[in-house]
C-alpha cells in the first residue's frame, strides 16, 4: 500500500471517528451522526474526475451496506 493511500485512509478514518464524537443536540435521546467514506484515487481507481468521484462513491455505498460509519476504499478499475 503506498503511502498516499494510507494517509487517504488514515485521513478518511479520523474525519470519521471526529464526526462520530459530535454532540447532537437533539429531543432524541441517543441521537448520533455518523458518516460512511469511500475513498479513490488517481490513477489506481481511474483515469480521471469523474471516474474517481464514481470510485469513491461505489466505495461509500460498499460501506453503507457494510453497516455504515466506516471507511472503505474503491476497487481498482
Amino acid at each position: 500500500m503506498s503511502t498516499t493511500l494510507e494517509f487517504a485512509l488514515q485521513r478518511a478514518e479520523q474525519v470519521r471517528a471526529v464526526i462520530a464524537d459530535l454532540p447532537i443536540l437533539s429531543a432524541a435521546p441517543r441521537a448520533r451522526l455518523t458518516v460512511s467514506v469511500g475513498v479513490a484515487l488517481l490513477p489506481p481507481h481511474g483515469k480521471g474526475v469523474i471516474a474517481i468521484l464514481n470510485a469513491a462513491d461505489a466505495a461509500m455505498y460498499q460501506a453503507k451496506a457494510e453497516g455504515r460509519n466506516c471507511v472503505r476504499l474503491a476497487q481498482s478499475a
